[in-house]
């Protein structure tokens, strides 16, 4: 039952959950962050947050259904409630990041607004490539076993994931 429950549970999980799980996320190049304004950053980074915002739902949405199947062991039950509050905790700081990054936008609207547009757009692209590339290395690094941190390193684009990472720990915003 343990094992069905984690393969379902990481199925579910998103790729935002598994980079952090599977400690992948290392930031590479600090100043390659694009672009480079708070505000066009903020732009780039809404529709990446939109998407961590969609998949921790989907990660809340499968644990509420496995609390309320009643084949779940105590213990599991347990692990559950836990992994439940984590992600209630997460999901408000998720939402709590994109209300900034609205703000910060809102700021400017009007000022740039083709350069804002270009930048949801690279955003909308990175993350559609940051979660291919996620499971492009979680089917190849999957059976490293001990080696699995270097294998996932060598696999994923440095610059990709700094730019991503940037959006889901934005210490940018004022």
């Amino acid at each position: 039952m343990g094992r069905l429950f984690m393969g379902r549970y990481m199925s579910a999980v998103g790729l935002f959950s598994r980079v952090l799980l599977l400690g992948a996320v290392r930031i590479a190049c600090a100043d390659d962050l694009a672009p480079t304004a708070v505000d066009e950053h903020a732009a780039y980074c809404i529709p990446v947050v939109q998407r961590q915002l969609q998949e921790q739902r989907a990660l809340l949405d499968t644990l509420d259904q496995k609390l309320k199947d009643p084949k779940v062991a105590a213990a599991l039950r347990k692990q559950v409630e836990d992994m439940q509050a984590e992600a209630h905790q997460q999901l408000t700081q998720i939402e709590h990041n994109l209300e900034r990054m609205h703000t910060a936008l809102q700021a400017h609207s009007t000022d740039s607004a083709d350069a804002h547009a270009a930048a949801q757009e690279r955003g909308t692209q990175d993350i559609d490539e940051f979660q291919a590339m996620l499971s492009r290395c979680a089917r190849k690094c999957y059976a490293a076993g001990a080696s699995i941190d270097k294998c996932e390193d060598e696999c994923q684009d440095k610059k990709l994931l700094a730019r991503v990472k940037s959006c889901f720990m934005p210490v940018w915003l004022p």
